[in-house]
């Protein structure tokens, strides 16, 4: 493969210093990301704390409970569906299929379709880590196939990703670039760019806190960077008589497509009524190594690729002032200091335990028996056997052994280490404001709404991190709504959900004018569609209390209500139940129907129903002919007006004429005059000549 052009190799080290600036604003969110991952995933104990038990000779022993929190909240969220609202500021100016089409189309690529589980990858990032990333990116449909369709995923790794520091919103799709970079070996460079001299890289020069290209094992890594950035333009945009806001260049083409229309001169074409300069971002990609840049494209981008997805993160500014910097914080990010307290306890209380004192007797050298199957018992005192002694020393009766036997009293390990390792827990809800659903315990029967309460307590603390996520996948959205009249405008079949949740394909080609839209119309909403588990089930009481206080409540949902009852229902075999609910009341319906119309009364009701409706659509009809009669006088006064304007001007035009032809008659007239003189002249002195002529030869 053939690298960039030489123009664009200028811009080598300015990509390369925006990459150090970005990565150096961000490194310590990075080094605190992959810490936090360890420390919830992994291990509660630094390298330095496995040294100090090492060295202190206690067990390495871990009680890690911060991620049964996390895990429980990935949990409930693996149950959610994120509800997607797609609107438009001006309803004029969109096609509401195209509106509801988009909408269902975006709720079925959230619905983790191809089993990859994105939406859970980048909610276990942000919880556990702080932050996460993702990518919107096209590609082929299969290795022979000219059809791309629109993608999005989890990146590889979000700390090799970065973005503009000087970006102000959640997405920092505001800023001015973003980059991915991605490892590859050796070996898979040199695949993709043979032309490109590898063996000059070092594999061990660090730059600004990451290498460019280092050792991994046994291979050789080199780091590529996708680079991508803004870039501004002015354009001339018009705005139709129509409501069409377009850029002047695509105007100039409508123009040119209606010129070559056939009948073309029965219909006027649009006309601009306003005009102005905009300024227009494109998004260009850069490839680059560390000494090269590899590949430039214009891409199809309007909006940076690569969203940044926040979770509960802080921009704060330093004590002694400097540059006010983002910190990301992971779910767990203040309960570390309680989770090592609850490690340092158990280790202690383990330690005690370990090291319980073996002896319970004090024994005096000289009482103890010189024969060995005494002795032995001595030495393995807790199995059960006869414990003997010498009462005097060397069998001298007269020389007694004072308290030759004293019991030890066993000390139990320090109340304060016990009391901590049990307390270590509440501490870790407290900080993480997960209550505790036992608070509801009442003459020991613990209550069930106590327990609802206290689980949407915690669900409440943990939503800034979901409002964060939700975010995130809005924006990545908003990047694909935004790709969608630009690549799929081919044949292709896309898929939908409905609002009942049914799945079903659409069909698009050149006769279907669904995705023919302007990007910049649609807005696109993503919110925490539906809710917790917990949260589901105190609706599903909720609804059932209401049916048993009010009978009419009740009807309603026995009579309109069923799908959003069913919709709060989780269990096996649910979307069957829902499939048969469905099929019954279009029975039930179609069965009331057909009563109504064998009973005489609701016949009757139908005749003045359908007499009232043919008064009104007379009415309707005869206000129409009104209208339409009043349209046709206008139209023929000013069809008339028009005739009359039309015959005054063919009148003038045949008065003109008729001057212009007497005119023209006159001037013929005397022209012909003047030849009758000319030719009189000639003649004369013809005449003149010959008279002339026969007098020289009469002479």
């Amino acid at each position: 493969m053939d690298f960039a052009a030489d123009k664009y190799q200028k811009d080598l080290a300015r990509i390369k210093d925006d990459i150090r600036e970005s990565y150096n604003y961000f490194e310590e969110n990075y080094k605190r990301f992959n810490e936090y991952r360890k420390f919830v995933f992994e291990s509660t104990l630094s390298q330095s704390d496995r040294m100090l038990l090492q060295a202190l000779e206690r067990p390495q022993l871990e009680f890690n409970i911060v991620e049964a929190y996390v895990s429980r909240i990935l949990g409930e969220f693996a149950k959610q569906k994120p509800s997607v609202k797609v609107g438009v500021a001006n309803p004029e100016t969109a096609n509401p299929m195209t509106i509801k089409f988009v909408e269902e189309h975006l709720r079925s690529i959230l619905d983790d379709r191809e089993n990859k589980h994105k939406i859970y990858e980048i909610a276990k990032d942000v919880l556990s880590g702080g932050f996460s990333a993702a990518k919107v990116y096209t590609d082929y449909t299969s290795e022979m196939s000219m059809t791309q369709m629109i993608n999005f995923d989890r990146v590889f790794d979000p700390t090799l990703c970065g973005w503009d520091p000087v970006s102000k919103y959640s997405h920092k799709g505001d800023g001015r670039y973003c980059f991915e970079m991605i490892p590859k070996t050796k070996q898979e460079v040199k695949e993709l760019y043979p032309k490109l001299n590898i063996d000059r890289f070092t594999y061990a020069k660090n730059i600004e806190g990451f290498s460019w290209s280092y050792k991994s094992n046994k291979n050789d890594i080199i780091l590529l960077v996708d680079f991508y950035e803004k870039k501004k333009r002015k354009v001339k945009i018009v705005q139709l008589n129509d409501g069409r806001i377009m850029r002047n260049s695509e105007f100039k083409k409508i123009l040119d497509e209606w010129d070559s229309r056939p009948f073309n001169d029965l219909l006027l074409p649009p006309w601009v009524v306003n005009e102005r300069y905009t300024v227009l971002e494109t998004i260009n990609r850069y490839r680059i190594c560390e000494n090269k840049v590899l590949e430039y494209e214009e891409t199809d981008y309007r909006l940076l690729p690569i969203p940044f997805v926040d979770g509960n993160s802080i921009k704060l500014r330093p004590i002694d002032g400097g540059e006010m910097k983002q910190v990301t914080r992971p779910y767990v990010y203040h309960a570390r200091g309680a989770q090592r307290l609850k490690n340092l306890s158990g280790i202690s209380l383990a330690n005690e335990i370990e090291n319980t004192v073996q002896h319970k007797f004090m024994i005096k050298e000289e009482a103890l028996p010189n024969q060995r199957e005494y002795l032995q018992g001595w030495k393995q005192f807790q199995k059960p056997s006869l414990m003997v002694y010498k009462g005097y020393l060397d069998n001298d009766p007269e020389r007694p052994i004072p308290d030759p036997v004293s019991p030890v009293p066993r000390i139990g390990a320090p109340a304060e280490i016990v009391q901590a390792f049990g307390g270590a827990d509440s501490l870790i809800q407290t900080i993480l404001g997960n209550y505790d659903g036992a608070l509801g315990i009442n003459d020991n029967q613990l209550s069930g709404r106590a327990i609802q309460k206290a689980a949407l307590h915690s669900n409440a603390v943990v939503m800034p991190y979901i409002v964060g996520i939700m975010h995130g996948i809005q924006r990545i959205a908003q990047i694909y709504v935004s790709l969608m009249p630009k690549y799929y405008r081919t044949p292709v079949t896309l898929p939908a959900i409905d609002d009942r949740g049914k799945r079903y394909y659409v069909k698009l080609d050149r006769t279907n004018d669904i995705l023919n839209f302007d990007d910049n119309i649609l807005n696109v909403t993503v919110e925490a569609g539906a809710s917790f588990e917990v949260q589901k089930e105190q609706t599903f009481e909720m609804v059932k209390e209401l049916m048993q206080v009010s009978q009419l409540f009740a009807q309603f949902v026995n009579e309109k209500g069923l799908d959003f009852v069913l919709n709060l229902l989780d269990g096996y075999g649910i979307d069957q139940l829902k499939e048969q609910v469905d099929g019954w009341v279009k029975q039930q319906e179609a069965q009331q129907a057909q009563a109504q119309q064998n009973n005489p009364e609701v016949m009757k009701q139908q005749l003045e129903q359908e007499k009232l409706q043919f008064e009104r659509e007379k009415l309707q009809l005869t206000h129409t002919l009104e209208v339409m009669k009043s349209q046709q006088q206008q139209s023929n006064e000013e069809m008339k007006m028009q005739m009359e304007q039309v015959r005054s001007q063919t009148e003038l035009a045949r008065q003109q004429d008729k001057q212009q032809l007497e005119r023209m008659q006159a001037e013929v007239d005397m022209y012909n005059k003047q030849m009758e003189l000319e030719l009189k002249k000639l003649e004369i002195e013809k005449q003149c000549k010959e008279v002339k002529d026969e007098k020289t030869n009469m002479e």
